[in-house]
């Protein structure tokens, strides 16, 4: 079965220079418990870290609607009347023409509109800031889980082993009773 999950030929032999006391012994840390685990650096809140600073870009932009604006425009050219086509020719009496616009708008009255959502803007900004707490919290339990459940199956290994040793003591215990029985019996 190990052929086949190494993905090698079934017939192939294969030689394990390794048991499983010396891999557990080499690959089990405490230390792992005493780690501080920081949620900030899980991608699940730096997901929800980016969708509250978007939240709160939106927030702005919703009331930055309600900022007067100035928009400016320049526009220049040259004309050429002429009955016939004669604008390669260098004697052609060219006409300059140049236009500026400036535009302010400013914001009096939205029916409510533009305060509406704003009002909706700073809701999903609260809730995203809401959500990026409860996940930083799930993310903490998911540590303290996974430390836990650590911690766990390296006490229930320790716990197997030394039941299996004393079952081998037990046995070989039987085992002399069963032959000095048997000896003495001869």
């Amino acid at each position: 079965m190990l052929n086949i999950v190494l993905g090698l030929d079934v017939n192939n032999p294969l030689i394990l220079t390794d048991n499983l006391e010396t891999l557990t012994v080499q690959n089990m840390s405490l230390r792992l418990l005493e780690m501080d685990a920081n949620p900030k650096n899980t991608i699940d809140y730096q997901i929800a870290e980016n969708d509250t600073e978007a939240k709160a870009l939106m927030v702005k932009l919703e009331k930055s609607k309600a900022l007067p604006t100035l928009n400016a425009f320049l526009n220049g050219g040259y004309s050429a009347f002429s009955d016939a086509f004669t604008f390669t020719n260098s004697n052609q009496d060219w006409f300059g023409s140049s236009l500026f616009g400036v535009n302010l708008s400013i914001p009096i009255f939205s029916s409510g509109m533009r305060s509406a959502a704003t009002q909706r803007a700073q809701i999903n900004l609260d809730k995203s800031n809401t959500d990026l707490i409860e996940i930083e919290q799930k993310i903490k339990l998911q540590i303290a889980k996974a430390k836990s459940d650590y911690q766990f199956a390296i006490e229930d290994y320790d716990n197997k082993r030394d039941n299996l040793a004393l079952a081998e003591r037990i046995e070989q215990k039987n085992r002399d009773e069963i032959f000095r029985r048997d000896f003495i019996k001869f």
